[in-house]
């Protein structure tokens, strides 16, 4: 029985990785309001965290920096659902990475490296 649920969800999450990303964008929306509001995901922790990193910012600020953090959440959730079906013809069309000189070193002297980033904004 566990591992007819097991394919079940790989199969779900297959299915919803072949939607556009318009529609995962909408799911993620939804996803949000689900989580933020009606669960409210681990809402207490965030909460300090944001107040312990940010000490001066105002109840208001904290606030929309919370909601931001939840937003971002559910758009990484349903964007790596993408992951399992994009054509690398796609990805590299979203996807571009800048600054590698010290990747590609490690690389040629076949040392273990990783690379990790974030949104430039």
């Amino acid at each position: 029985m566990k591992n007819i649920l097991t394919y079940i969800g790989i199969g779900v999450l297959y299915a919803l990785s072949v939607l556009p990303m318009w529609v995962l964008h909408r799911l993620s929306d939804f996803l949000y309001l689900v989580l933020y509001y009606i669960i409210g995901y681990r809402k207490k922790v965030v909460a300090q965290n944001l107040k312990n990193s940010f000490p001066t910012k105002t109840a208001a600020e904290l606030k929309a920096i919370e909601k931001g953090f939840y937003k971002h959440l559910c758009d990484l959730v349903v964007e790596s659902l993408k992951g399992f079906t994009i054509s690398e013809r796609e990805m590299r069309r979203r996807f571009t990475v800048e600054g590698t000189e010290i990747f590609d070193q490690c690389l040629s002297k076949e040392k273990a490296c990783v690379y990790a980033s974030g949104p430039l904004q």
